[in-house]
Order: structure tokens, then sequence, then C-alpha cells
């Protein structure tokens, strides 16, 4: 019996053990939640007050796709609708629901709204909502006393911003100053806006502030504003440029009258079930997004408006420009630029555009150069544009903005990049005046020194290279010897000697390498010129006497080298019957190799390597996607994505995966069939959020990050 009650006891302390860190997690996750509270005294004070009402819960659960809703009609306080998610089944139904009830509010309670309020703070408090959150509160003119109900919620109002839940007004068209003193005070107090739904001006501010919440789209651009009689039309047209993702028009009119007809380039209209369009039709505001718009311009009729009507658009474009330049880049010394078309985050290629870049020092002076598109691998499918700038010189920040044209559209791409210049490490050459060497005879022919902005800057002996180039492919021993000494065996002033066994013309060309400012660098030297051939002997009896005490030649080289701890580099090498000019070209040529090799190389190295787990419906098809089998090859060309046929999951043969620091996104290859996301059609790539649901030709995968 001990030892039965032993047992129960340690099976109740493991499972406490086992499920209290599991509560703790769910305890401590945090989600983004609105709040909705509708003001039924202001929202039932005129038609016009209801219909903006709807328009508004409209617009705001249409744009904001990542976050929960609540709704609280003050008439009723206590019957929350929600927290729902957008991608809920019912979500509309609750949506349409909330704005149904509103126009039934009966209930002429004055403290409706304080206390509506108060269970907003309850249920963003229950649900552990993050600082993201907060609440929308409706109101307008009514016969409600506002001023005792500043006064009411300023203890509550605190507990919101101690919390950091902001709360935003939505002033209604009509109101009065008691209205909007009352919101004013109530989101001074949390740090939130009011937003007064006027035509165009309050929705306008309205939509651009949710769509940047939501999206990374840009504002909204006021294409055409008229006043409209009922029997009269409206046409406007809008160009949408290559790479447009998504686009979103909006059209904005006083009265709930009218319609729309939106058609492509090729002239056809574009039907509202279509899967690459989303609409929002409220009494106020028009919407339609577009997903993967065809370029070109794109024609809308507007037929049956009256008042003021104005029509707007907001486009999301998917190229983007990745400079692989380094932040750090030597003054004085040639550089190889080198830019990406992404889309989204994956290397592609575009056709029928030209790329330039307009770099500006720190004196303002400005140059622009013209990228050459140089096409990689055919299976990578994507490009690179690269050009040789010959040298910065002004040292600091130079801006580099990067645009990009396509031929046959007025649209420009661009993008700003800083870099800062600064003097790297360099070699100076200095010729000797003694330029003829004679056969067999170690002779001085120069010296060399390696300093930053005119101050020396010692270097070891293996980081200087250099190459001889001779009319006769004659064979030559250099040395290079160090002529004073730093810590750590480096010098930055040397010697150079020569040996040559044969008659002949020489070129000496030294090049610099080694790290600096956290980087690799190669500094591309002069040149010194020598030869071995003898000089043409002179009639002796032509030769003054004074002439005859000149000391030979050898006599001047007999002096020692200054002795050191660092050994002299002394090389024999067979010179190039090339001639100087072709190996110079070649020195060039692989300089600048390197460097783009280079380039590529640190790109490479900071792509993800994938990551994540797919979750089938049955326990045979979860697959970690860090651990599929790749070849070396395939890790090489395309290390941070995974095609579907690696993947070999049912239904995702024609995606792939993009990996990156910053997420994990899906692509869908077949541009005729969606995919969804979240139960979203995606035709072309979403990103995925830990959790997310995929679902392809009848099955269902989850995506999680662990």
């Amino acid at each position: 019996m001990k030892y039965r009650y032993l047992t129960l006891f340690a099976i109740l302390i493991l499972t406490i053990f086992t499920f209290a860190p599991i509560k703790s997690i769910e305890a401590n996750r945090q989600s983004d939640i609105v709040v909705v509270v509708a003001d039924f005294m202001a929202t039932n004070h005129s038609v016009t007050n209801h219909t903006h009402t709807e328009s508004f819960v409209q617009i705001l659960t249409k744009i904001t796709e990542t976050t929960d809703f609540a709704f609280i009609d003050a008439a009723d306080p206590y019957n929350i609708i929600g927290p729902i998610n957008r991608n809920q089944d019912d979500f509309e139904n609750n949506v349409n629901k909330f704005i149904s009830q509103l126009n039934q509010g009966l209930s002429n309670k004055g403290d409706g709204l304080l206390l509506a309020l108060r269970e907003s703070h309850s249920l963003l408090g229950l649900k552990n909502a993050s600082d993201e959150s907060g609440v929308f509160l409706i109101t307008g003119k009514s016969d409600r006393e506002f001023d005792g109900l500043v006064a009411q919620t300023a203890p509550l109002t605190n507990r919101f911003k101690s919390k950091g839940w902001h709360i935003d007004g939505i002033a209604l068209p009509d109101h009065n100053t008691e209205s909007i003193y009352f919101l004013d005070q109530i989101t001074e107090r949390t740090n939130g806006e009011l937003f007064k739904l006027t035509i165009p001006d309050g929705y306008e501010k309205l939509i651009n502030q949710l769509i940047h919440k939501s999206s990374s789209a840009k504002n909204l651009t006021n294409i055409a504003s008229n006043q409209l009689d009922q029997n009269e039309s409206m046409t406007s047209a809008i160009h949408i440029p290559p790479g447009t993702k998504e686009t979103t028009v909006v059209v904005l009119r006083e009265s709930s009258l009218g319609q729309i007809a939106l058609g492509n380039p090729s002239g056809y209209l574009i039907s509202g079930k279509s899967q690459q369009n989303v609409i929002l039709n409220s009494p106020h505001v028009l919407m339609w997004k577009l997903f993967e718009p065809d370029p070109g311009n794109w024609s809308f009729q507007l037929n049956g408006f009256k008042g003021h009507v104005s029509t707007w658009e907001s486009s999301k474009n998917k190229y983007s420009m990745n400079l692989l330049s380094k932040e750090i880049l030597p003054q004085n010394q040639p550089i190889a630029l080198s830019v990406q078309i992404l889309d989204g985050e994956t290397p592609t290629s575009v056709s029928d555009a030209n790329l330039f870049a307009k770099i500006t020092g720190p004196s303002e002076s400005s140059i622009v150069y013209t990228l050459t598109k140089d096409s990689g691998p055919s299976n990578n499918e994507f490009d690179v544009y690269s050009a040789v700038i010959p040298s910065l010189n002004e040292i600091g920040t130079h801006k580099i903005k990067l645009e990009l044209e396509w031929d046959n559209h007025n649209y420009k791409l661009s993008t700003v990049s800083n870099v800062e210049v600064k003097p790297f490490p360099v070699l100076t050459i200095n010729p000797g005046s003694n330029q003829n060497t004679p056969i067999n005879q170690r002779t001085k022919i120069g010296t060399l020194s390696s300093h930053i902005n005119e101050s020396a800057y010692p270097v070891k002996q293996d980081q200087i290279e250099f190459i001889v180039a001779s009319d006769n492919e004659s064979r030559i021993q250099i040395e290079i010897v160090p002529t004073d000494i730093y810590p750590g065996n480096t010098a930055s002033e040397y010697d150079i000697f020569a040996k040559p066994d044969t008659n002949d013309n020489f070129t000496l060309y030294f090049n610099l390498k080694g790290e600096y400012s956290g980087q690799s660098y190669f500094y591309v030297g002069d040149q010194v010129t020598f030869n071995s051939i003898p000089a043409k002997v002179e009639n002796i009896l032509d030769k003054s006497p004074n002439q005859s005490s000149q000391k030979p030649v050898n006599e001047s080289n007999d002096k020692p080298p200054i002795s050191s701890n660092i050994a002299t580099k002394s090389v024999a090498i067979q010179g190039s019957s090339a001639g100087n000019t072709i190996t110079l070209i070649a020195i060039y040529s692989s300089s600048t190799i390197a460097i783009i090799l280079l380039a590529f190389y640190i790109y490479w190295v900071n792509q993800a390597n994938p990551y994540g787990i797919l979750k089938g419906e049955k326990d045979n098809q979860s697959l970690d996607l860090s651990k599929i089998q790749r070849s070396n090859i395939t890790k090489l060309i395309s290390k941070n994505m995974i095609t579907g046929k690696e993947i070999n999951l049912p239904g995702l043969e024609q995606t792939s995966f993009h990996f990156s620091r910053k997420g994990v996104s899906i692509i869908n290859n077949n541009k005729e069939k969606a995919i969804r996301i979240n139960n979203q059609p995606v035709l072309s790539k979403a990103n995925l959020h830990d959790k997310t649901w995929i679902g392809s030709n009848g099955k269902l995968y989850t995506f999680t990050f662990k």
C-alpha cells in the first residue's frame, strides 16, 4: 500500500512538471486583436452615419489580414462577437451580423459606451493581446452626454496605455464638437489616432494607415476626381508597370450609388468572380484588389455615381534590386559593381529593361554608369548586371541610386544604398636610377613601399605578388628585401633586386593582397621596366681622361642588404614572350574576375539553408525541410531554394520553397491553378508563418518552424 501511494504521488508530480511549461507557453503567447466598438446612439442617428459605419467595418476587415477581430455594440456591451480570425469560414457572416445588429440597437443606456470600453479592456487582457492590439471606437453626433464621459473614461484609458493598447477614434460624418472633443481626449491618452470619415480626405488617411500596417504597398495615389450627376459617367486609366505583384484600385463615392467596370490592357472586362481579384462593395468605398495584373494600361468606367467621386491606386511591386557590393570600398581603385534583380527574396531575370547606377559623392558630384546584363546559368534563370567603376576618389559616404527602366513602359524601379569609401593599403613603386642589370649580377632596380593615405602600412612579404614579362622568355631571379622592420615580421619599405641570366628587356608588375577593414582586398600596383642588354661600346680614344675614373656598375651594388628577421623573397622566373601589353591585360582581367567571384562567394555564404517542417494530414507525410538529401551541385546553385520535386509530397509538385533570414516563402509555379494559403488563393508567391495552412490539389499541409 505504501509503494502504491508513492507511485501515485510520483505520477502527480511528473504530470505537474510536464504540463506546467505547456500552460506557461500558452499563457505567454500573444496575438494581435482589434476590437471594434460602435456607439449605437451615433450610428443610428442618421442614415449617413449608418452607411459610413458599414463602409468602415468593411474596409477594416478587408485590408487588415493578420489580425483577430472582436465586435461590441454599445447597445448590448456584454454580447461580444469574437474574437474571430478572417480565415474562419463564418467570418463574413459574423461581420454582417454585427452591421445588422447596429441597425437594431434600441437601448438607451447612457453608460453603454463606457461598459463597452471596459469589456474591450477585459477581453484584450484575457486573450493576452500584444501591444499591436487596440480598439477602434466609432461615434459621432447623438443625444449622449460626452462631457461626463471624458472624466469617467480617464482611469480606464490609463490602463489601456499601460498595456500598450491604443484606442483609435472614428468620427462619423454627422458629428458635433462634443463628440470630436471626446474622441480627441481618449485617443491622445492612449497614443491613438483620430480619423474623420470624410470623402475623400478622411478615407484616404484611414486606408493608407491600414495598408501600411498590413503590407508594403505604397500610399494611395489619386488618379482622378470629379463631381458627377447621376446620369453622367466617368472614364479613367491606370498604368500598371512590369513586376506588379498587387494593385489596389479604390473608388470613394459620396453617395451609395454607382458601379465600376474594369478592363485589362487587352480590352477584356474583369469579372468580379475571378480568382485574381478581391472586391469590396461597401456603400461609400469600392475596392478592387488585383493579383499579378498584366502590365500595361488598365481602364475603368464609373456609371451611375452622384456627387463627389475620386479614384485612387496603390501598387506593390515584386521586383527589387540587390547590390552585391560591400559596404566599404577602397579609394582610388577599380570596383566591380554587381546587381541582382530579386522577385521577393529570389534572384530572377527581367526582359527589355536597362539598369543604371547613379553614384553621388560627399561633394554632391554625380556620375551615371550603365550596367550590362551577364546572363547566369540557364538552370538558375536569373541575371546579374555589372560594371567596372574606374575608381572613387572622394573619401566618405557615397550614395548609389539604382534605377531599372523598361523599354516599353514609362516606369522606373529605384532603390538607394550607401557605401563608405576609405583609403586602403596601396603599393608605390620607385624605379632606381640604373635600369640596366648586368647578366648574373644582383642589381638593385628600385624600391617599393606600402602605405595608407601616405602613412606607412607594414605588410608581410608574402602579401606582395609580382609578375615578370620579357621579350624572349628569359629566366630572371627577383628578390625583395625589407629595409624597415615592424612587429609580426612586417615591413613597409622593400628594396627590389634582379639577377638575369640572359640579355633581354623586362617589365616587373607588383600586386598587394590581404585583409583590411574586415574584408579581403587586392591592389593592382605599378610596374618597373629594366633590361640586361649591355650598352654600346664607345671609341676609347674619344673618351676624356676624367671619365675613366668612373666606378664599375657592380661596385655600387656590392653593399649587402640590411639584415633582419624577415627572409628575403627570391624567385627565379621564366619571362613571358606575350609582351607587356598582353600580361597587363591578363592582370586586370584576373583582378576583375577575382573581385566578381569574391562577391558571388559572399552572396552565396549569406544565403539561408532550408528550415521548417511540413506536416501532412497523415503522420507519414511530415517532412523536415532541413534534412532533405540534395546533391552538391544543387546546394551550390540553389542553396536557399527547394523545388517540389525534391520535397516529393503529393500536391506540392509544382511549388518551390525559398528560405531567407527574414522568413520562408512558397512559390506557385503553376500559373493556371492557384494554391491556397490560409484559405486564400495564391497564383504566384506568399510568405509562410508558423502554423500556416497550405492547400494544393486536394492535399492539406501545415508549415511550422519547429
